[in-house]
């Protein structure tokens, strides 16, 4: 899951209001590993989770030529060729059932990262995502 700091509980979210995944899984009795990565604060985050640069398409959108974005790809690449093989080492993961959540830009990457890997992910949430 991406923006990891808002999944888990409200003391970690920006704006002190999380999803509360931990107390969901809990009172639940769900077994299951969540990655939780932090995200990078202001446009640091909007370069890493948009694949391409906003450009002209931004203009349109949202009224204003934006050169940020266009590292999305190498974000998705460490997920991939870094993180993922160091969960699967770390932990009894089941290797044919990968998932990715995001939640507005972290939407965006997910269902960017699901195309580019296709044969890999399984299942994603893109809630409230952020196409522009």
């Amino acid at each position: 899951m991406h923006d990891g700091q808002n999944v888990f509980q409200n003391e970690d979210a920006v704006g002190g209001i999380s999803l509360r995944l931990e107390e969901y899984l809990d009172e639940n009795g769900v077994e299951i590993i969540v990655v939780a990565i932090d995200s990078k604060k202001g446009e640091e985050r909007i370069n890493e989770y948009c694949p391409w640069i906003n450009g002209e398409y931004s203009k349109k959108m949202v009224g204003d030529t934006s050169t940020l974005g266009g590292k999305g790809g190498a974000y998705a690449e460490f997920i991939i060729q870094d993180l993922k093989p160091y969960i699967d080492k770390k932990y009894r993961t089941m290797k044919q059932q990968n998932y990715m959540a995001g939640i507005s830009l972290g939407g965006l990457i997910s269902t960017y990262s699901a195309c580019r890997y296709p044969n890999l992910f399984t299942r994603v949430a893109a809630i409230s995502s952020a196409y522009f």
